[in-house]
């Protein structure tokens, strides 16, 4: 096994210890020493890979990371202010579900959800590819963070090098970790957001 596949294995095995198999403490949306060392190890490996296997292997990795952490957040169960055991959407999250579920019915949206319709049409538009569950929702967003996210890092490494990239892409996974399998509006803000500075920070160097 090549070394870069090797520390991509240790990698994701430390996130999934963290998630599944250690206490709660070490739940993968906010532990800050064995999710972090591993995400960087991960990323360090990736990221100095050749072009043409760096980007398949950037958003599979990518990918795994975000949806790892959403399973040890559903293991863990804990709730927080936005979310009930780890899976029920609470508060201001649980306007812009139910919103979005019924603008995919056909309905208008509430004057709640009119203040971030951005934000609900994408998650309606989510939702509608996982026929209405939740769950599958969150998966596919953490792919869609991914992908946006590789896009950004791939555009950072091009003009700053490996070190840059990889710093930006540890501070970025860390910050959204607290809002995957949430319906908060955090998730399109991070996607688009990625996306966008990925496609200035490209327009800007070329």
């Amino acid at each position: 096994m090549p070394r870069e596949e090797l520390v991509l294995a240790v990698s994701l095995a430390l996130l999934a210890s963290a998630g599944l198999l250690l206490p709660p403490i070490f739940s993968p949306d906010r532990d800050l020493v064995v999710v972090p060392v591993a995400i960087a190890l991960g990323l360090s490996a990736v990221l100095r890979v050749p072009d043409r296997r760096c980007e398949p292997l950037l958003v599979a990795f990518l990918a795994a990371t975000l949806v790892l952490i959403l399973l040890g957040r559903w293991h863990a169960g804990q709730s927080a202010g936005e979310i009930i055991g780890g899976r029920i959407p609470f508060n201001d999250q649980a306007g812009y579900v139910l919103d979005a579920l019924r603008l995919g019915e056909g309905h208008r949206l509430s004057p709640f959800s009119s203040r971030r319709p951005l934000h609900v049409l994408f998650l309606a538009a989510v939702l509608k590819v996982a026929q209405g569950n939740f769950a599958v929702a969150s998966v596919l967003m953490c792919v869609l963070a991914a992908l946006a996210l590789a896009a950004l890092a791939l555009a950072v490494r091009r003009t700053h090098g490996t070190t840059a990239a990889v710093v930006l892409t540890l501070l970025c996974v860390l910050f959204y970790r607290r809002f995957v399998g949430t319906g908060l509006s955090e998730n399109a803000g991070f996607i688009l957001g990625c996306l966008a500075a990925a496609l200035l920070w490209r327009g800007a160097g070329t």
